[in-house]
């Protein structure tokens, strides 16, 4: 679970307040707070009888994460190892 909800690996912040209350806040540097985060929600959960406030947005390493190159590359090399398939099942009459 440590490396699963550590701060560098959610790309998200996570804020709880109970009726304007804070609860819980993700202590985050500076350095990673996005104050134009590409994707944020708010939740109202009622729980105990109390209604608690889920807020979650992304912060500056999803930004950086969401602009990567990998999927284009994973996609060229699917399709050139398809149409490879796809000559050698021609070549043999398949």
């Amino acid at each position: 679970m440590k490396g699963t909800l550590a701060q560098e690996n959610r790309h998200v912040r996570v804020r709880i307040s109970d009726e304007g209350i804070l609860l819980y806040n993700d202590n985050l540097s500076e350095k990673t707070i996005d104050t134009t985060s590409l994707f944020s929600t708010s939740s109202n959960i009622e729980m105990y009888g109390r209604n608690w406030i889920f807020d979650i947005e992304t912060d500056l390493s999803f930004r950086k994460d969401i602009h990567s190159d990998q999927p284009y590359i994973i996609l060229i090399g699917g399709l050139v190892i398809d149409s490879l398939f796809l000559k050698s099942r021609l070549t043999l009459g398949m």
